[in-house]
């Protein structure tokens, strides 16, 4: 594991609310333990809309590849006192912890707030071939 996942849980958008994560190459999922359900919800939709994009990628690649940090905040609070307090009223904010990206979900959540995360993800990773990062060709399924 390179020292990202480290940095992030010394940084500010990391919070010991999480007791658990779903790692899956650079897709890391942070969450409470009992927001588990809703993490594999996540989870297992992202690799719908990825068609297996990311268990696809070369085991080099993924290394090489930035993080996408996926940080299920289980309260208002501690999503507010995460990204500070210009997120107040927004459910779901991004922000670069280096060469990796942190998705901020605060809840509850509605449905349209997960179709924006599923986007999100697709768009960060849809840049990196872009930024000149070498991954898997991105294949994207109709939603």
């Amino acid at each position: 594991m390179r020292q990202s996942a480290s940095q992030l849980t010394q940084s500010r958008y990391y919070s010991p609310a999480f007791n658990a994560a779903i790692f899956d190459g650079p897709v890391r999922i942070y969450f409470a333990q009992y927001q588990e359900a809703l993490a594999l919800r996540i989870y297992f939709r992202l690799q719908d809309r990825l068609q297996g994009w990311i268990k696809g990628a070369e085991p080099l690649s993924r290394r090489r590849l930035p993080n996408i940090f996926i940080m299920l905040y289980p309260t208002e609070e501690i999503f507010t006192n995460c990204f500070g307090s210009e997120v107040v009223g927004q459910h779901l904010v991004n922000a670069k912890l280096g060469e990796d990206h942190v998705v901020g979900v605060g809840g509850p959540l509605q449905e349209e707030v997960f179709d924006q995360l599923y986007d999100r993800v697709e768009s960060i990773a849809q840049a990196w071939p872009k930024m000149g990062i070498a991954g898997p060709s991105l294949v994207l399924a109709e939603a």
